[in-house]
């Protein structure tokens, strides 16, 4: 049981990694903006709500309405 939730930890934290240095390095080269349009400290933010929600759907909606308001 510890052990399959420290591999999830794990893939939670590498994909925290990709989301906020990939795309860094991708705005130092254009911009300050992703892609999307944006930030790498709004998809931070985005991934460390997602991850203390827990599956509470409230708390997912509330991550996703600041996710849609930050620039």
């Amino acid at each position: 049981m510890m052990k399959s939730v420290k591999v999830g930890l794990f893939g939670l934290a590498m994909s925290v990694i990709g989301a906020v240095a990939l795309p860094a390095q991708d705005a130092h080269a254009q911009g300050d903006s992703s892609p999307n349009g944006k930030s790498p400290i709004c998809i931070a933010s985005y991934a460390a709500c997602i991850a203390g929600a827990n599956g509470n759907a409230a708390a997912l909606a509330v991550c996703q309405m600041q996710y849609a308001l930050c620039k």
